[in-house]
């Protein structure tokens, strides 16, 4: 059994992708038959990095849901015994775990200040300026990370982590929100440690 990662270029797709991607695998099983995903929805950012070429691309906006692709050399069935426990670790708990589309995550958790004692403003983005401090940090915040397992070619396993979050003030009962952008931090911890648990197993 192959456990060891493999470097990949990393980009962050739509929301769209992932939806779409759930309804692929859902379709074609095991069978990795579906078109790639189009990049380059408005409202969205998106990030390429080379792989081996040291070159990356940004194209940002002020917010919308921001994914991460990564590429793993292992079974999908073996990363979805993992990826329940890499969620725990970074304080999410899980409310979805779809084993036909192989979605997994949490699709609106509320929060504030922290996640797992990390300040929210490391992950998001959510406007604010001194002396008040970054929104992320003093807002309540509706955080969703849903992640999808897809069959790569090679036997390899695609990690498709989507972020989508709203802040609310929390003074005076406010009831508008604003949107935030994710800073693709928290997407490369749940890969990262999702790579290291695959590799030792735990």
């Amino acid at each position: 059994m192959r456990t060891h990662p493999r470097t990949h270029p990393t980009s962050r797709l739509p929301v769209v992708a992932l939806l779409a991607l759930a309804a692929c695998a859902g379709r074609q099983g095991d069978t990795d038959t579906c078109p790639a995903p189009a990049i380059g929805q408005t409202g969205n950012r998106v990030t390429t990095a080379g792989g081996g070429t040291g070159q990356t691309m940004t194209l940002e906006s002020t917010s919308g849901p921001s994914t991460s692709a990564v590429a793993l050399r292992a079974a999908r069935d073996v990363i979805w015994r993992e990826i329940p426990a890499v969620y725990e670790e970074l304080g999410i708990p899980l409310t979805k775990a779809d084993t036909v589309s192989f979605v997994v995550g949490n699709e609106g958790m509320k929060v504030t200040r922290r996640l797992k004692g990390v300040p929210l403003s490391r992950f998001l983005q959510c406007g604010g300026t001194p002396p008040g401090g970054a929104n992320a940090d003093t807002y309540e915040i509706t955080l969703s990370v849903l992640s999808q397992l897809r069959p790569a070619t090679g036997g390899d396993t695609q990690v498709v982590t989507t972020v989508d979050a709203a802040a609310r003030p929390v003074a005076f009962n406010a009831t508008s929100t604003v949107a935030c952008s994710s800073t693709g931090a928290l997407e490369r911890r749940l890969h990262d440690r999702l790579t290291e648990r695959v590799k030792t197993g735990s």
